[in-house]
């Protein structure tokens, strides 16, 4: 008998409106018009599956008779999100309120505020943007198309201080009163407010990224490490320009200026741009390992 609380990635106790917040989150990420996954449509039956059992209390109580006992402390973790589940904050693995860490001239600290939801609130915005039509034998076009945007907005209380969470599109699955931890990430001696990074849902046991890492260790990397990789993208990027007009653009009609300009030159742009950021991607790849010696790997 598939455990349908694995399957949403909750705990056997959880209560129903976080049955309700993973289930309308999961369905989302597999729906095949969004998840090109083959096995996404086998996902995401399995989800409306158990979300049809544990969303209604007679048919959740009758499946809760039928499971075998197991140890609440340590419920089975979610395979939704492609990453492990951390381990409990109150084990001790998890009881540290902060990690420091250096990472070529930078150093960064991850600290870890138990707290609990106080207030949840979700929405959808009706967003207009423009489509291309490019259907057969009717030729191309633009025209106006009206997506759906769920949005979600999540007070923490966290000790004697409160944080604000607003979230467009993935949605965390958290309930108002629900246990959670909140990892941030500051520079120590510099005064700077620090950046949510991860959200951890104690009731569950999942994580989830709240900021983009490698916009995350750019914002961290020190003034001579920011120097060095703007001048070394500067450089190469000057270099493949002047090669460019030396090798193409030079005896290049209108045309080719044209295709010059608007293709070769911003490909080359993000090319080189992704190339020259070694500082950020080893920073990053030192978050990354932070993350998961704090078990959220």
């Amino acid at each position: 008998m598939k455990d349908h609380y694995a399957i949403l990635g909750i705990a056997r106790d959880a209560p129903p409106e976080v049955v309700r917040a993973a289930f309308r989150v999961l369905v989302q990420k597999y729906h095949p018009d969004r998840n090109s996954d083959p096995d996404a449509g086998r996902r995401a039956e399995e989800i409306n599956i158990a979300y049809s059992v544990l969303k209604d209390a007679r048919q959740r109580a009758l499946y809760d008779q039928q499971l075998p006992p197991t140890n609440e402390a340590s419920p089975g973790p979610a395979e939704d999100d492609g990453e492990a589940a951390p381990p409990r904050t109150d084990s001790p693995q998890a009881t540290s309120p902060s990690m420091r860490r250096t990472a070529g001239r930078t150093t960064y600290e991850l600290l870890f505020h138990d707290g609990i939801v106080g207030e949840h609130l979700e929405w959808t915005d009706a967003v207009q943007k423009v489509k291309h039509d490019h259907r057969l034998f009717v030729g191309r076009g633009q025209y106006l198309g009206t997506e759906s945007v769920p949005r979600q907005r999540v007070w923490l209380r966290l000790g004697d201080t409160e944080q604000l969470i607003e979230r467009s599109g993935e949605l965390l699955p958290v309930a108002t009163g629900q246990s959670v931890t909140l990892v941030t990430i500051h520079q120590p001696g510099i005064a700077r407010r620090a950046v949510p990074l991860a959200l951890i849902n104690r009731a569950s046991r999942q994580w989830f990224l709240l900021e983009n890492l490698t916009t995350v260790a750019t914002t961290l990397l020190s003034t001579r490490e920011s120097l060095v990789q703007a001048g070394r993208f500067i450089a190469a990027f000057s270099a493949a320009l002047i090669l460019l007009y030396f090798t193409l653009l030079r005896h290049a009609g209108i045309l080719g200026w044209a295709v010059g300009l608007v293709l070769i030159v911003p490909v080359l742009f993000i090319a080189i741009g992704s190339a020259s950021q070694r500082e950020t991607s080893r920073l990053e790849e030192d978050i990354r390992s932070s993350l998961g010696l704090a078990g959220m790997s």
